[in-house]
């Protein structure tokens, strides 16, 4: 007997935020960051303004992930254009506003964690201008200089005003680790604050998978794999398997190949790890396609083979942002 194969169908959701719009929010709010980021480095601003503008920041950034936190994810990812020192704060902030639902944390200590990330390296400017340029490793000097950034950043942020002990708590400690090997005080275990666990993930994870100086990216998948290892150990056990269920292996802005050739976006996470939403860019053949296509990674021949981290098709994803987030999204079930 034959066996008749059902041809999955196709439903297109209308989506019911315009995304064009949510992009073009997402960039503004970016530069508004950016307007602000180093006005730390002068007290009468840090006095009377910073405060205000990061909490501004933060209010906006629970917002957006309310609407739509998989466009968060995939544009700082998928962003290169922008300085490392800009966009690793603001990511670092979309994951823990992520984490932070997901634990069910109170909006008010959610917005305390993010305020945190948006400020957790302020106290390392000054190395971050050198590091940028220096080709040699960390020189004790600066070793013993970046274990201190978090106890600088402290001290910053009380001279802005800021008293919130969420906030305070998890710049102190966001480099701190379970097993005691962490900076700049060695906490163990239940001495480190949640908020701090939360940074001290996002910032791992980032790190690790974008690019910057010294270091190439990993993959996602290599860089959820070391956190996953290291679970229970360096990192809370509980927030990095909720942290590898939210992500899946494959997160929004990451650049894949398919079983037919395709080469693909991810724009949105999908209903398990190994099949997110995807949208191809290039063809088999390695020309850009004039627009992006849906592809049904459920099914065989658009499965996902691997990652590429190729420049160029991460250039080719971030130049069509546009219209691979003003399409509508499309959901394949199997019936």
């Amino acid at each position: 007997m034959t066996r008749v194969r059902r041809k999955k169908k196709v439903e297109v959701v209308e989506e019911s935020t315009d995304e064009i719009g949510a992009l073009e929010k997402l960039v503004s709010m970016k530069e508004d960051f950016a307007s602000f980021y180093w006005d730390y480095l002068d007290q009468a601003l840090l006095e009377s303004e910073y405060k205000e503008n990061v909490i501004r920041i933060a209010d906006t950034i629970q917002a957006f992930c309310a609407e739509n936190a998989d466009l968060m994810l995939a544009y700082f990812q998928l962003n290169r254009e922008d300085e490392y020192e800009l966009i690793h704060p603001l990511y670092t902030a979309v994951i823990c506003e992520i984490l932070g639902v997901k634990k069910k944390i109170a909006y008010e200590d959610r917005n305390q964690v993010i305020c945190a990330a948006l400020t957790h390296d302020i106290g390392m400017h000054t190395l971050i201008d050198v590091l940028k340029y220096q080709e040699s490793p960390l020189t004790p000097d600066q070793l013993a200089d970046l274990k201190l950034h978090p106890i600088r950043s402290v001290k910053l942020l009380r001279d802005a005003g800021v008293t919130e002990k969420v906030w305070m708590m998890s710049v102190q400690q966001h480099h701190e680790r379970l097993d005691g090997s962490g900076y700049p005080y060695g906490l163990l275990l239940e001495d480190i604050s949640l908020g701090a666990r939360m940074i001290a993930i996002a910032d791992t994870y980032i790190a690790m998978t974008k690019p910057h100086a010294h270091r190439q990216g990993s993959f996602a998948k290599a860089a959820l794999s070391e956190l996953f290892a290291n679970r229970g150990d360096k990192v809370d056990n509980e927030l990095t398997q909720i942290f590898i269920r939210e992500m899946g292996l494959f997160p929004p802005g990451a650049v894949v190949r398919l079983m037919n050739g395709d080469i693909a976006m991810v724009t949105h996470r999908g209903k398990n790890a190994t099949t997110p939403i995807v949208q191809s860019i290039v063809g088999p053949r390695g020309a850009p396609l004039p627009k992006p296509i849906p592809r049904n990674t459920q099914h065989e021949a658009f499965a996902i083979r691997d990652m590429e981290q190729d420049e160029e098709y991460r250039q080719i994803a971030f130049s069509s942002a546009i219209d691979l987030w003003t399409q509508k999204k499309i959901h394949f079930s199997s019936s």
